[in-house]
């Protein structure tokens, strides 16, 4: 009972792939704690099975590999995904829009000052 609530968990619409990571490891915790373990590879493969159809491409060139990464590195490469998805779809968060603007202003900085040296 207890592994099919794992297996029905699935990556929801509007979610980030770090909520929806969270609740799978979370999950896997609670498991944990009543003395039921999950293998690693186990939790790729579910992580995977749940990602939205708009993930198939992805979820392909991880299906294709000879040998799953870790849980630990499927986070990381999936964070990375979603970052590489979110610019190709032309969006982007507000932290982003801020660092681009704080760059900016810090590169304005820099040449006002290396005006006023001359």
């Amino acid at each position: 009972m207890l592994k099919d609530k794992l297996r029905k968990i699935k990556m929801e619409k509007g979610n980030t792939i770090c909520t929806y990571l969270n609740k799978l490891t979370t999950c896997k915790y609670d498991f944990g704690s009543v003395g039921i373990t999950t293998a690693d590879d186990d939790m790729v493969s579910l992580a995977l099975l749940g990602l939205p159809k708009s993930w198939n491409r992805y979820q392909d060139s991880m299906n294709g590999r000879e040998k799953l990464p870790d849980w630990e590195r499927l986070w990381s490469d999936l964070m990375q995904e979603e970052t590489r998805k979110s610019t190709q779809d032309g969006s982007s968060s507000n932290n982003d829009d801020e660092e681009n603007l704080a760059l900016e202003s810090k590169s304005r900085k820099g040449k006002g000052k290396a005006s006023h040296s001359k």
